[in-house]
């Protein structure tokens, strides 16, 4: 009792005195070396309102080599600048993002160097279960379901010359047919496909320091769930493939994706830590008062692709290396016509 009279006594109301009027860019900026890079600027939300971006228009946004030279970004719509198509990151290059907005700051990051790319000793994949969320589609309300599926695991190479701080995206692709026509004449197949992103659904995207093997994915083993995973409602295939895209990552692009994690996986409990800005590698030029969000990420890239499919006899998961030699569109039908990654 007499604990919780002190615990009690202790409470005062505090007031943080926001400085709600101001704006504060966010910068989301990507140069890989298998690609352009990608720059997205905004401004962020006020605390208390409604979220909502506001994109940056109008901004001059350059990326220095470590040879001096200054590359000029082209500004498309919604705040999004991107490098000249042919200009790519190289492997042990350092970068510096600078931006200039139309208010008058000027926004420079830390240098930025290219670690090597991370190369895959081993993937495995096994069947079990995985409890997921989802929406209800009759109510705003959340549910919770244990799903079965395929986990894929990766295990990068240990190596003294290179880094195993990566981060990574996992894509699911799958197919399906339709049939139209019949009676007299042959009827007519359309080749069609979904690849959308599910990294969300293993709930970590970042390397850790404990083990080096990874769950990259989880694929769920019935196409009538699909739904649930923001995959239309089709008769899907029983094969699978995943696409693993896995971005090497430096001091600074570790410590900011790892402090996001860590404040994302946060329960709410009386142990966790308080949530606080997460650290960038941006900051203001004219103004050191001025806060700037986010992030400019150099990394080379590893992707790679699995063929996942279940033994039904054995109940045991496959999985199997794929080689593709271009990305793979969001979605498409081909009629009469398998296409080039087809399964």
């Amino acid at each position: 009792m007499v604990i919780m009279l002190q615990f009690s006594a202790c409470q005062e109301l505090y007031d943080p005195k926001l400085e709600i009027d101001k704006k504060y860019l966010v910068v989301q900026g990507l140069l890989p070396d298998d690609g352009p890079g990608q720059v997205i600027l905004s401004y962020a939300s006020v605390f208390g309102q409604a979220r909502h971006r506001t994109p940056v228009f109008d901004a001059i946004v350059h990326i220095e080599t470590g040879q001096g030279e200054m590359v000029l970004l082209d500004g498309w719509a919604n705040g999004y600048y991107y490098t000249p198509y042919s200009f790519r990151g190289k492997v042990g290059e350092t970068y510096i993002l600078h931006v200039e907005t139309p208010d008058g700051f000027s926004y420079r990051s830390k240098p930025q160097t290219i670690e090597p790319p991370i190369e895959i000793a081993s993937v495995d994949a096994s069947t079990g279960t995985d409890f997921q969320y989802f929406h209800s589609h009759v109510s705003d309300r959340v549910f919770q379901r244990e799903i079965e599926g395929t986990h894929v695991y990766i295990e990068p190479a240990n190596s003294p010359l290179q880094s195993i701080q990566y981060r990574f995206i996992s894509n699911l692709y799958l197919q399906y047919t339709i049939s139209t026509g019949g009676g007299m004449a042959p009827p007519l197949i359309d080749y069609c496909w979904q690849n959308r992103e599910i990294t969300n659904l293993v709930r970590r995207d970042v390397s850790h320091d404990e083990t080096n093997r990874l769950r990259t994915a989880f694929i769920p083993r019935y196409g009538h769930q699909m739904h649930h995973f923001n995959f239309p409602q089709r008769d899907y295939e029983s094969h699978r493939m995943v696409i693993l895209r896995l971005f090497s990552l430096n001091k600074d692009s570790y410590a900011y994706y790892m402090a996001r994690h860590t404040q994302l996986s946060d329960a709410g409990k009386i142990f966790d830590p308080i949530a606080a800005q997460i650290p960038g590698n941006m900051y203001c030029v004219n103004d050191e008062d001025q806060l700037v969000f986010g992030l400019f990420e150099a990394s080379s890239v590893t992707e790679k692709a699995f063929r996942t499919y279940i033994n039904f006899a054995t109940n045991e998961a496959m999985i199997l290396p794929v080689d593709i030699s271009e990305p793979i569109p969001v979605q498409g039908c081909l009629r009469e016509e398998m296409p080039p990654f087809w399964l």
